[in-house]
């Protein structure tokens, strides 16, 4: 037989207990979203910062923009993968110019 402490406190925390279930995927939903959103800023700031000439076309600006600005979360990661992909094929024009200037520079002295 249960004493009534024990009872009390049994009541207690099954009562709380779904309770603090509820509360914590709350803070839980509400940190996810918070950090979606200052993502979703961030990248949204980075094409706004972006010069033109860093965009292949005349109109991709405002195009990503728009693509950012209206597809929320979906947008801005596909404005990350583009913009570290347009930085690697930077890179490697890059690369290949020096690579191209180094042996134009030996040749002339050979």
């Amino acid at each position: 037989m249960m004493r009534s402490s024990e009872f009390y406190l049994e009541t207690i925390y099954t009562k709380l207990y779904p309770q603090r279930i509820m509360a914590m995927m709350q803070i839980t939903i509400f940190l996810f979203g918070l950090i979606a959103f200052l993502f979703w800023l961030s990248q949204l700031w980075l094409v706004v910062k972006m010069h033109d000439s860093d965009f292949p076309d005349r109109n991709d600006k405002l195009m990503w923009f728009l693509l950012v600005f209206f597809g929320f979360i979906l947008g801005a990661l596909l404005f990350m993968v583009w913009r570290i992909e347009h930085a690697k094929v930077k890179v490697r024009e890059t690369e290949k110019k020096l690579e191209d200037d180094f042996h134009e520079i030996i040749d002339k002295k050979a």
